[in-house]
């Protein structure tokens, strides 16, 4: 997973200043069912559960891998709903990468 920042040390700011690692944009890997139909800039959202699920409307399309699912997981635990859009499919289209975003809910 790509982080933008590393926090408050790496800027020379105070932690308040910044934003909280959920809130940044993230490069993170799925894999994808067997019957999903994929599309680069498809929008999606992810749900709880230990390997997060990635869906789009109410259809489930795949889930979030290892390691980036343990931070997304923690993420939405943490009171963020986390949404974006398919950014890049791998070969054969069975997973890829989502560019993934924070908004805090609670």
């Amino acid at each position: 997973m790509r982080k933008e920042g590393q926090g408050a040390e790496a800027g020379g700011g105070s932690a308040e200043s910044l934003p909280d690692f959920c809130e940044l944009k993230q490069q993170v890997a799925f894999e994808a069912s067997a019957s999903a139909v994929l599309s680069v800039g498809m929008r999606v959202r992810l749900l709880p559960q230990h390997l997060p699920l990635v869906v789009a409307g109410g259809e489930t399309l795949g889930f979030v891998v290892e390691p980036d699912a343990t931070a997304m997981r923690h993420c939405i635990e943490e009171g963020f709903s986390m949404a974006g859009w398919i950014s890049s499919l791998s070969p054969g289209g069975r997973g890829g990468v989502l560019s993934i975003k924070g908004k805090r809910t609670t």
